[in-house]
């Protein structure tokens, strides 16, 4: 998710973007998975995680196909 932690680190610099990246993401990750392994195959997911501080949101969608392999992308916004 090369593209999230590029939006994280221009709104927020490069180190807070990076710890935002590295601490949050682990989570909502989790999250969004555990949603995909309910959802039906194919089935297009899409889930909004917002900030604690307010400042934004990071917006996460994806899928999981037939083979049950999972495509999943993420970016923020403020």
């Amino acid at each position: 998710m090369p593209e999230l932690l590029k939006e994280l680190q221009e709104k927020f610099g490069k180190s807070e973007g990076l710890r935002i990246f590295n601490t949050i993401l682990p989570g909502i990750m989790g999250d969004f998975n555990k949603m995909l392994e309910k959802a039906g195959t194919n089935m297009l997911v899409t889930e909004e995680y917002r900030l604690e501080d307010g400042s934004g949101v990071i917006k996460v969608k994806g899928k999981k196909n037939a083979n049950g392999e999972i495509t999943v992308e993420a970016h923020f916004s403020s």
